[in-house]
C-alpha cells in the first residue's frame, strides 16, 4: 500500500493507454478523413484541447505525448512507439 500514489478518478483515467478500437496505432491520434491529415486532441476539466494536424500518426503522437506531459504530469502515459 505505500507505494499507490492518491489520485482522483479523473487523474486515474488519465493513466489510460489506447483503447480497442484506435486504428492509428497511437494514443492520441486519428485520422481527419475532411482534411486527410491525423489529428491530435486532449481532454481537460470537460474540454477538449486541439493540438494539431499531422502528416503522419507517429508525428501525431509525439505531440499528443509532448501536450500530455505539460497538461497532467505524473498523470500521463505516453505512446509506446513502435520503432524504438
Amino acid at each position: 500500500r505505500e507505494n499507490i500514489r492518491l489520485a482522483t478518478v479523473s487523474e486515474n483515467n488519465m493513466n489510460r493507454g489506447k483503447t480497442k478500437k484506435n486504428k492509428s496505432g497511437y494514443k492520441g491520434a486519428y485520422f481527419d478523413k475532411r482534411k486527410r491529415k491525423y489529428r491530435t486532441t486532449i481532454r481537460k476539466n470537460n474540454r477538449t484541447i486541439h493540438i494539431g494536424y499531422f502528416d503522419t500518426a507517429i508525428e501525431a503522437a509525439r505531440a499528443y505525448d509532448n501536450a500530455v506531459k505539460q497538461h497532467f504530469g505524473e498523470f500521463s502515459m505516453p505512446n509506446q512507439y513502435k520503432d524504438e
